[in-house]
């Protein structure tokens, strides 16, 4: 994660990075796409993606019209200064809050199965890169957003997003930042999700936090978030209650949608009703709402 000391990072990411590398295949490659939904082209100022479909130059022909009378010289590249952390937080806040005016698969107006990969990789590389560090007063940044993109024949295929915030840390950014992103939000924007599944994670060591993982899966849809939070350890109990105040990090994984394929093929994970007792459909009433009380509990004994 270009350089970043891993040292603070949650226990949980090496579990879950663990279980989605195998899912995510190569996801270390920046794909490729054709039907972006940002402007490509950055200015030495903040510059936000639009809204508006990138419209393809048309290819040149392969004989030319007329012959040149000169040979033309090389465009002449201006380099552009390069952003602050200050700058590059304004775009992702931006984007956060606007998906570049699309919905999951999409993100940040990039379509899976749909978009040029060169003009992801452009785009990106003109504003400094996947990789965002959200700053902090306080401390070398608040959260990060790392973005990682498999691509084929030169369109995106598939885009894995991960954030998340410093060990040992309150953000002060994150919950708003990522607000689009809550449980509540995505119940609400796609509904019933196709599967549910849940891990408690007792503590691996004394005064080590037991954690939470909640999978929601939109196999319709071509996608699956990741939560990470805090368990109250209470035996013969584990409880989550879900606050997404408290949540230490999020996890997307999109593609195309695939009718017939599951967007998460064989997952050694314990369904929501088998870990919980609770269904999917009243899982799904309660937690659209926002601000509810309601806590998931599972027994200590089902997590060794």
């Amino acid at each position: 994660m270009s350089g970043r000391d891993r040292n603070w990072t949650y226990l949980s990411v090496g579990i879950m990075v663990g279980q989605l590398v195998l899912l995510t295949a190569c996801s270390v490659h920046r794909p490729s796409p054709e039907g972006l939904l940002i402007s490509l082209t950055p200015s030495p100022s903040v510059i936000l993606p639009s809204a508006t479909p990138m419209r393809l130059p048309s290819p040149v022909p392969s004989t030319p019209t007329s012959s040149p009378t000169h040979t033309p010289a090389p465009p002449t590249i201006t380099p552009r200064p390069t952003l602050t952390a200050e700058e590059r937080w304004a775009i992702a806040k931006e984007m956060l809050e606007t998906n570049g005016g699309c919905e999951l698969p999409c993100w940040w107006g990039i379509i899976p199965g749909k978009t040029d990969w060169q003009s992801v990789k452009e785009w990106f590389t003109a504003i400094g890169g996947f990789v965002f560090e959200i700053p902090s007063p306080e401390r070398l940044f608040d959260y990060y957003i790392d973005m990682s993109f498999e691509h084929n024949h030169g369109i995106v295929e598939s885009i894995t997003v991960m954030s998340e915030i410093a060990r040992g840390y309150n953000s002060q950014h994150f919950a708003q930042d990522w607000r689009r992103y809550s449980l509540d939000q995505v119940l609400t924007r796609y509904g019933l999700p196709s599967q549910v599944y849940i891990q408690f994670v007792p503590p691996l060591e004394q005064d080590a936090p037991a954690y939470y993982q909640l999978w929601l899966v939109y196999d319709h849809l071509g996608f699956y978030t990741v939560y990470t939070g805090p368990v109250a350890y209470e035996p013969p109990i584990m409880k989550a209650c879900l606050r997404f105040k408290e949540v230490w990090s999020i996890m997307l994984y999109l593609q195309s949608p695939r009718p017939g394929e599951p967007v998460l093929e064989s997952p050694d994970l314990h369904p929501l009703e088998e870990a919980t007792g609770m269904d999917v459909q009243t899982f799904y009433e309660t937690f659209r709402q926002a601000g509810t009380a309601a806590c998931l509990e599972s027994p200590v004994e089902v997590w060794p």
